[in-house]
């Protein structure tokens, strides 16, 4: 580092500079890009208020990011482990959400004693190499997991609003309801609001969310 020594001329409220040492006394051996003090916990915090409006955010990106912006290597499992707490405190965590169901549940009782709600099993990842996201393949798709289904249980379906699935899922389950992600909506606006100014586009976003999660009767 250099070491410099000012004062305030209050005529004129500029800093003149009365004595600069010119000799380096930081060593440069110690200098580096990987710095270690770069943890989750604060790439988290750093890129939890840009999740809100980027929610497909990868790692590689915050590596990349992380480079460009402060010149510091970040690894794949740090900046992997930052989204993830990004992911926990924008949106909340998967285990938390499902917690809170019991207290949905018991409150839903107090509200309305007549209903009965039973959380009794989970139905397992089911998933398919196909060619495309097509009708075809949805409905191929569907008539596989429709075997494992009850039928004399409520089914509901929450998609990103792909055509294909939209029309499979009313053919091969017809009595289903079916609810869109909230997530793939806001990624439709924006895409949809391409022409808009980034601060007025991530504005309308937000007031988007908060029609989602507002109550109603």
């Amino acid at each position: 580092m250099w070491a410099v020594t000012t004062s305030m001329d209050r005529s004129t409220g500029f800093f003149t500079i009365k004595e600069f040492n010119a000799v380096h006394t930081y060593d440069s051996t110690v200098l580096t890009n990987k710095i270690s003090q770069v943890g989750c916990h604060f790439i988290g915090r750093l890129v939890t208020e840009e999740l809100q409006s980027r929610p497909f955010k990868r790692a590689v990106d915050i590596m990349h990011n992380m480079k460009k912006d402060y010149g510091v290597d970040v690894t794949y499992h740090r900046s992997h482990m930052g989204l993830q707490k990004a992911k926990d405190s924008a949106f909340g965590s998967y285990s938390a959400s499902f917690a809170d169901l019991k207290w949905y549940m018991q409150k839903f009782k107090e509200v309305d004693t007549t209903s009965s709600i039973v959380l009794d099993c989970l139905y397992p990842i089911c998933f398919a190499i196909v060619d495309g996201e097509t009708y075809e393949s949805w409905h191929w798709f569907l008539e596989q997991m429709r075997v494992f289904l009850e039928f004399e249980r409520i089914i509901v379906f929450i998609s990103d609003r792909n055509i294909g699935l939209l029309h499979a899922v009313a053919d091969v389950f017809p009595g289903a309801s079916h609810s869109y992600c909230l997530v793939h909506l806001k990624k439709n606006l924006r895409t949809r609001l391409g022409g808009v100014a980034m601060d007025r586009k991530r504005y309308l976003v937000e007031l988007f969310g908060k029609c989602a999660y507002a109550p109603t009767l």
